[in-house]
């Protein structure tokens, strides 16, 4: 589960999570779409609307959902490049 974000606007949500979790506290947010670095191994990706239902994006959210992601991405090679990564 990613951690809390902020409702509203579609930037870049880069917040602390309020509950202890085994990741960063980067959390990626385009609409219902997000994507958190777990266990400093992998970016997980949900997408999902409250009600359960797959979520829309139009071109633009998908290309700005992929840039995101990118960034998210360099985090993670950062992390472990550092050695941060667990054993």
């Amino acid at each position: 589960m990613p951690p809390k974000t902020r409702r509203g606007t579609d930037t870049l949500d880069l917040i602390p999570s309020a509950a202890p979790m085994k990741g960063t506290s980067e959390v990626v947010r385009v609409k219902d779409a997000f994507a958190w670095i777990e266990e400093q191994r992998t970016i997980h990706l949900k997408a999902v609307t409250p009600k359960g239902e797959a979520v829309s994006l139009t071109a633009a959210e998908v290309r700005t959902l992929a840039q995101r992601l990118e960034k998210l991405a360099t985090i993670l090679e950062s992390l472990q490049a550092r050695g941060d990564e667990p054993g």
